[in-house]
């Protein structure tokens, strides 16, 4: 389930490209649209509910997707992961330091995609483990905004799309790094 969730999310990205290179932008914008409207569909199916982070992401996608046809410019939808991450950038540091870090929040989220986070993260360990790797999602998507930022402002659509992608790499980058600093001790 892990990785068709995985492909439901890069499935706007990789339909803006393609269509991008064949058809146009307006083309390319309303294809990734459609994409990402048939992800918040079909993960509301899978987990019962709408989720308000996949919303605001589509939100978004259609703000500057709509600025970007009107302005005939797609820096503005390009810049679309750098105005997510700097939100959620906002928003998680205040749910770290002021609330409940997010990993912590989103357990039962993490548990419906795979049960064994449940039993592996529900000890004191697992807990400090989860409150670690909240803060280091913050940093991955500050440097992602920038890796984007400057893709989106001096590259094509293919080294665009491989700097979005690079959150993958940075979350497991991150993870690595995280796992060795923090072994979970049971």
């Amino acid at each position: 389930m892990a990785s068709l969730y995985f492909f439901m999310v890069l499935t706007p990205v990789i339909v803006y490209v393609i269509a991008h290179r064949f058809y146009g932008l307006k083309k390319a914008i309303i294809g990734s649209l459609l994409a990402a409207c048939a992800v918040v569909v079909t993960d509301s199916v899978m987990f019962g509910k709408i989720d308000d982070l996949l919303v605001t992401e589509l939100s978004l996608f259609l703000l500057l997707g709509i600025v970007s046809i009107k302005l005939k410019n797609d820096r503005f939808f390009k810049f679309q992961p750098v105005v997510v991450n700097g939100i959620f950038v906002a928003w998680l540091s205040w749910l770290q330091w002021f609330d409940q870090p997010i990993l912590i929040k989103y357990m039962p989220r993490l548990t419906a995609i795979n049960p064994e986070f449940g039993a592996l993260l529900s000890g004191e360990p697992g807990v400090r483990f989860l409150q670690d790797a909240s803060l280091m999602i913050i940093i991955n998507l500050l440097v992602h905004a920038f890796i984007v930022a400057y893709t989106a402002i001096k590259s094509g659509d293919g080294v665009w799309l491989m700097a979005r992608l690079s959150i993958y790499p940075l979350v497991v980058l991150s993870s690595i790094v995280l796992s060795i600093m923090r072994p979970l001790a049971f």
